[in-house]
């Protein structure tokens, strides 16, 4: 079972700016715009992950977090905790975000339909204590 994740309002706006910004710059620029051109590459090789490759994974007894270049993994049967927390930090993370503690590890994402993932994950490890902060 996969679930979208969730980018904040600001990291989709610095995208498009930064992406404006280069752009404007290349084609009013008078001198060196393969530089340019070059960096407008690099930020979208970097950026364009973690808007695209966002999301959790359900699959066998594994809780997968996706984001970007990295991926994180926790057996369900290890979770102990999620907590539903608002926190407007973060690396592109929504403000509505969930924070899950194993035994050994911690996972922080924010997804779309938290509701049904919440169901899910109980629903597989009924020891999981749900907190609301």
């Amino acid at each position: 079972m996969k679930f979208k994740g969730k980018s904040a309002f600001w990291f989709w706006g610095v995208f498009i700016l930064v992406n404006a910004v280069f752009l404007q710059d290349i084609f009013l620029a008078e001198s060196a715009p393969a530089l340019k051109i070059v960096s407008l590459i690099i930020f979208n090789i970097i950026y364009l992950p973690m808007i695209f490759r966002n999301y959790v994974k359900i699959e066998n007894d594994m809780l997968i977090v996706a984001f970007g270049f990295g991926k994180n993994a926790m057996k369900i049967s290890d979770i102990v905790e999620v907590t539903m927390m608002l926190n407007p930090t973060g690396a592109g993370a929504a403000q509505d975000r969930i924070m899950v503690k194993g035994k050994e590890d911690e996972l922080i994402f924010s997804v779309k339909h938290k509701e049904e993932l919440l169901d899910e994950l109980k629903m597989r490890n009924p020891e999981i204590a749900i907190r609301k902060g």
